[in-house]
């Protein structure tokens, strides 16, 4: 009888230690998500989600640098594209789902994650309709003025990348082929994020569009990171390539020579070692011209 008492009170003192975890799992989130709080929406929005989950020590952070911090421990991340369209900054969601509960809580905003395509997949799309390619003719004649020297063109791309590309070719070309300007004439002003650094003037060197850029500088992964990320940039011909990293001051801490590199993708490892938890920016030079800056996030 006593050794029947002793396993009771062992087997209840066991129940007791085991703790309980009532976890909502990444597929009823996204039934949730799906079935329930967007089920009238589906045909209209894209919807997008992190499948790990996220603990409350991890921040969102937006392309418009504002973060949103994570409302439960750990956290189903979902991103819902209100008007997939559309050009930003336009609306959209963020849905978080409590892992332990099924909890839920829904916030606006106008701006996507800085991580949207590295760290998000898809769980719902509306159906993209595909571009058709045009054909091009080369020997298509355009009856403009002719050339002027006295004209002069200076387009300002304040973006980081080539999102505005194809707007700001078709102004080059519509400039040069109809209205009489000379290749000579045209500057564009790209180094918008780096004269943003504390410390950075902008020298307001012009850059001829097609001339000068080269390549450019593509999002690192992960974002943000503890100890090591991935740097990756893109090359339109071969160059000489060297990347700079920056602290939120301004002060360059590292200088990564990569020699000439061929066309094509490209990434570079970065170690976060003796670097502290905060906001850095790094920046890529290709034949000593400075074309693209970046941001990055430490969280250790």
């Amino acid at each position: 009888m006593p050794r029947l008492k002793v396993f009771i009170i062992t087997v209840v003192i066991y129940l007791i230690t085991i703790p309980v975890y009532a976890q909502f799992t990444s597929q009823q989130a996204i039934n949730l998500v799906l079935n329930q709080l967007l089920s009238s929406e589906l045909d209209q929005v894209d919807v997008y989600m992190i499948d790990i989950a996220q603990s409350s020590q991890d921040t969102v952070f937006l392309g418009n640098n504002e973060t949103i911090l994570l409302p439960y421990s750990s956290n189903w991340v979902f991103f819902v594209d209100d008007d997939p369209f559309a050009n930003w900054a336009h609306n959209c969601r963020f849905i978080f789902v409590d892992e332990a509960t099924g909890n839920y809580q829904i916030i606006n905003n106008d701006f996507f994650p800085e991580d949207w395509t590295t760290a998000y997949i898809s769980v719902s799309a509306v159906q993209h309709p595909t571009p058709d390619a045009l054909p091009v003719n080369n020997n298509a004649n355009i009856n403009g003025l002719a050339p002027n020297p006295n004209l002069y063109a200076v387009i300002i791309n304040s973006d980081d990348n080539t999102r505005f590309w194809n707007d700001v070719s078709a102004i080059y070309c519509t400039l040069l082929d109809v209205y009489g300007y000379t290749k000579e004439n045209f500057f564009e002003h790209r180094d918008y994020l780096l004269s943003l650094l504390p410390g950075k003037k902008s020298d307001n060197s012009y850059k001829d569009i097609y001339r000068e850029v080269t390549g450019e500088l593509l999002l690192n992964a992960p974002n943000p990171f503890s100890r090591k990320t991935k740097i990756w940039y893109r090359l339109k011909e071969e160059s000489s390539v060297q990347l700079f990293v920056y602290n939120a001051s301004g002060q360059m801490l590292k200088t990564i020579k990569e020699g000439i590199k061929g066309e094509g993708d490209h990434d570079v490892d970065l170690d976060a070692n003796g670097m502290e938890n905060g906001i850095y920016f790094y920046s890529i030079s290709l034949n000593g011209i400075t074309t693209d800056t970046r941001k990055m996030t430490i969280l250790k």
